[in-house]
């Protein structure tokens, strides 16, 4: 999975105009935008995620929920750092729907992957992005506490980085654990 992952990586980069380099941190956020899917902490976050490390790159893909101001928000935010010359490169908006197969393709090649839901009761992507071997930072709600480990209380089994608190500050906190 390593070896493959990353060719999946480079090929990624490539195909959505981001900046090739192996050592970039992928970071993705896909699904349907909604508030319940955090989008407004995701729209809050973004800036200030990018502006703490060079390397990170994001991916944000999927459907922004039609009438949902959280998630009109975030798209707002994603094409303005589309345009913004200091992110050139590093951030990439597939705001439409996505087929199982693109997304896949995004969860494998990223190294981390952002499910910071406001509640969940089962969840999908998670799962998925485990499966890709790409660790997740998600709030520690409903289905989402009941599939993933916290690398933090499982330094062994953990999978992902987690956090309680529903707010910007939490989420960039499990993000640079």
């Amino acid at each position: 999975l390593p070896i493959y992952k990353k060719a999946t990586k480079i090929r990624v980069q490539q195909d959505l105009g981001l900046n090739i380099d192996p050592k970039a941190i992928l970071t993705s956020y896909m699904g349907r935008h909604s508030s319940q899917k955090g989008a407004g902490l995701m729209a809050k976050e973004i800036r200030a995620l990018l502006d703490r490390d060079p390397r990170i790159q994001l991916v944000v893909g999927g459907e922004i929920s039609a009438g949902d101001d959280q998630a009109r928000k975030l798209k707002e935010v994603i094409e303005a750092l589309e345009k913004d010359p200091r992110y050139q490169g590093r951030v990439r908006g597939l705001l439409r729907f996505m087929d199982n197969e693109d997304i896949l393709k995004v969860q494998l090649a990223s190294d981390l992957f952002f499910m910071p839901s406001d509640y969940e009761p089962s969840g999908l992507m998670q799962l998925e992005a485990l499966a890709a071997g790409t660790s997740v930072i998600a709030h520690r709600v409903g289905g989402l506490r009941a599939t993933l480990r916290d690398f933090d209380a499982d330094p062994e089994e953990g999978t992902s980085f987690l956090f309680d608190d529903f707010s910007p500050v939490a989420l960039r906190a499990a993000a640079f654990r």
